[in-house]
């Protein structure tokens, strides 16, 4: 069995290809020399994220263009048959990987690009209960999306209290907590699934996770200091969790009426400590 003949033939339909007038001539000047490839992949960059499966495709055509641009130099040039398809398929691989990884990298930005997008837009609104206005554990705080993907089902909101101090000598600290069940122990709050997605937009999800401190049993409240925590994933990214806090403060103002006022999430201790009656020494 004469192996070069496979190799002969292979050599054969390689030149007819790429020694072709239309490919060593009229390829050549659409081409540029690379500059029409490397033109579409600027304005593919300019696209945005939005546009990513044209991105994708137009990465593809660039190392097609490209890989064919090297097989027209290499059947120029005077290179013995063998190494003629083996420089070939090499470069048309590499040029392919480098596709691959560059739309791998698209892919992880375009991703990126919609979690910051949503955590951003994530907003934090709160309103008092109708008669319960001078009491600020009686809040209802309410995450709106309003960005421009939706939110999947993994979504939940609760609040932890670093400090609520009450008028009397009550006070609760370190406690993350929503509406309990009852007979449910105060604590860590398991995730769990809400009934529907939010939406892009302005759709929200709403608690009045302090509630159940009863203060108003204790004289009311004095001072308190409480994250909103809220944990969710994108729709489009299920098994990427991620969470957002808000912390907010709530003071006595001059007119008597208590008032919520966001401050550092990551500022250690707690804002209410001062509100902390002070006892007796024991004897």
């Amino acid at each position: 069995m004469n192996l070069s003949r496979p190799v002969q033939h292979l050599h054969r339909y390689f030149d007819e290809i790429f020694r072709c007038t239309f490919m060593s001539e009229t390829f050549k000047k659409i081409s540029g020399h690379g500059a029409f490839p490397l033109a579409i992949g600027i304005l593919l960059a300019a696209t945005g994220s939005s546009a990513m499966m044209y991105r994708f495709v137009g990465l593809l055509i660039c190392a097609l263009w490209f890989s064919l641009d090297v097989g027209i130099w290499i059947a120029k040039a005077n290179r013995t048959e063998f190494w003629k398809h083996w420089l070939f398929c090499a470069t048309t691989y590499l040029w392919f990987l480098f596709a691959m990884l560059a739309m791998e990298g698209i892919l992880k930005t375009s991703l990126a690009d919609e979690r910051n997008d949503v955590f951003q837009n994530l907003m934090l609104q709160h309103s008092l209960i109708s008669g319960s206005e001078d009491d600020p554990m009686r809040t209802m705080f309410t995450v709106k999306n309003n960005s421009h993907y939706d939110i999947s089902r993994k979504h939940q909101l609760n609040c932890y209290t670093h400090l609520a101090v009450s008028m009397g000598d009550a006070e609760v600290s370190n406690i993350s907590s929503r509406r309990l069940p009852v007979g449910w122990e105060c604590g860590l709050i398991p995730r769990i699934l809400s009934d529907s997605i939010l939406s892009h937009g302005g759709d929200g999800q709403s608690e009045d996770c302090l509630g159940w401190y009863n203060f108003e049993k204790a004289g009311g409240t004095s001072c308190a200091d409480v994250d909103v925590v809220f944990w969710y994933s994108l729709q489009s990214q299920p098994d990427f969790d991620q969470e957002k806090k808000f912390r907010l403060v709530a003071y006595r103002g001059k007119d008597g009426r208590f008032q919520w006022l966001e401050q550092p999430v990551d500022k250690p201790g707690s804002f209410c400590e001062q509100y902390i009656p002070k006892r007796p020494p024991p004897r």
